[in-house]
């Protein structure tokens, strides 16, 4: 049986059997990969902690024709400050969903795979986590091919910077349409402010995840983010992220503390 070493991130897993695991595995070198670990299940396994979401792993892997074999696996990090904060697991876990959700089985993307693995270790010193996640997904989206149109309406092609008027975000047309084509538009909209526009354009000039760490998202943009991002995603994958729905409650029970 063919075999190889390779690090990468597990971003997911599921019960396989009675004993085993299937982990979703985002590598470097070799992308998505869909990996059986044998006995994970149990907790005397020595695969059963480094088999879990979040942690990185350098993985010795057997070669299959459904899933790869987790032969042997060392831990390099498995992210201690994060799991001992829910707001930080939540916006980890957030990501991980997102970089599962947009990629495809054995389709390298080494770039995403350094965003999502840089992004997790300034997640652990972090002063603003969630503007810190609201910068890496908006690059996520960029790196996956699944960027909105946010510079040009997307049924007249008109420039935003030629229009007047509020234009609008309309998730199932993937992106802004302006207050022109709006005004015949019936669908789920939001208002695309000269505030939120700002900010997007910001994030979009951050190159490299150490901006991203020192960057502030306004509170009252915030949720006007998260709304276009989960409209964005639940319109484009036709399902809605189980971990943005849990961000959505976790903000709103915060908000009723106040």
């Amino acid at each position: 049986m063919a075999s190889f070493s390779t690090r990468g991130v597990i971003l997911k897993r599921f019960p396989l059997g009675e004993k085993d695991k299937l982990c979703i595995l985002f590598t470097h070198a070799h992308g998505k990969l869909r990996v059986s670990a044998r006995g994970a299940r149990q907790s005397s396994s020595k695969l059963a902690g480094v088999s879990e979401p979040m942690v990185i792993l350098d993985a010795q892997l057997h070669k299959g024709t459904t899933f790869h074999i987790l032969a042997q696996a060392e831990t390099v990090e498995t992210f201690p400050v994060i799991k001992t904060d829910i707001a930080l697991i939540s916006f980890a876990m957030f990501l991980l969903e997102l970089v599962e959700r947009l990629t495809e089985d054995e389709d390298p993307a080494p770039d995403l795979y350094e965003l999502l693995v840089r992004t997790l270790y300034l997640l652990t010193a972090s002063s603003d986590p969630a503007s810190l996640v609201l910068a890496a997904q908006w690059h996520v989206l960029h790196l996956t091919g699944y960027m909105p149109r946010i510079r040009e309406c997307c049924i007249c092609d008109t420039a935003l910077r030629d229009t007047s008027g509020i234009p609008f975000y309309a998730a199932h047309r993937g992106g802004v349409i302006c207050h022109r084509c709006a005004d015949g538009y019936r669908g789920e909209t939001l208002a695309f402010t000269r505030p939120l526009q700002a900010t997007l354009h910001q994030i979009g000039d951050l190159s490299t995840p150490g901006d991203w760490s020192s960057f502030t998202v306004n509170e009252t943009i915030q949720p006007l983010l998260w709304q276009l991002v989960r409209s964005h995603m639940k319109a484009m994958t036709d399902r809605d992220l189980k971990t943005m729905v849990f961000l959505d409650a976790m903000r709103f029970d915060a908000i009723g503390k106040i």
